[in-house]
């Protein structure tokens, strides 16, 4: 209120802001956390682009180097088609797997044919590289959705009896 935006929340409480933005007569931002906390579970890639967006917030000019690393990061940590399914359609067992670029928080979710989500099919932490995911499904068509701070990934599937 009053010129104040949410720029963070806690885990799991949407209603418990962990950081704010102010502008007004002065310009804030703060954090209820330190910032060493930023790490790459978070929904920003690393603590330099978290630097660089409140400097640019502030209207500063960017340190050098700042730029360049940040970008060339961010062109390492792009997520693309990366969901993946053994065989599709399947029958018995499927095992979806999927490559993170960098240790990241990571959840499947499932959704019906027609986009009406399911349910949370699988979620955790993962170090980068490649990971395998058990999945058992009912028989019918469905869609999978990888959600990753890097981006997401949405395969459609299709169980038959087996």
């Amino acid at each position: 209120t009053g010129g104040a935006i949410a720029t963070h929340y806690y885990r799991g409480t949407p209603t418990s802001y962990a950081g704010i933005r102010y502008e007004g007569s002065y310009k804030l931002v703060y954090f209820g956390f330190p910032f060493e906390a930023v790490n790459y579970t978070t929904r920003y890639v690393q603590k330099p682009e978290l630097l660089r967006r409140i400097l640019l917030y502030f209207g500063e000019q960017l340190p050098y180097g700042l730029e360049e690393e940040t970008e060339k990061e961010l062109n390492h940590t792009t997520i693309i088609k990366s969901l993946r399914i053994n065989s599709n359609p399947f029958g018995k067992n499927a095992i979806l797997s999927f490559t993170l670029p960098n240790f990241a928080s990571w959840k499947i979710e499932l959704y019906t044919s027609s986009g009406q989500h399911i349910s949370t099919l699988s979620s955790g932490y993962g170090k980068s590289g490649s990971l395998k995911i058990p999945a058992d499904l009912r028989t019918g068509i469905y869609f999978l959705e990888l959600k990753t701070p890097f981006g997401q990934d949405r395969i459609k599937v299709i169980k038959i009896k087996g």
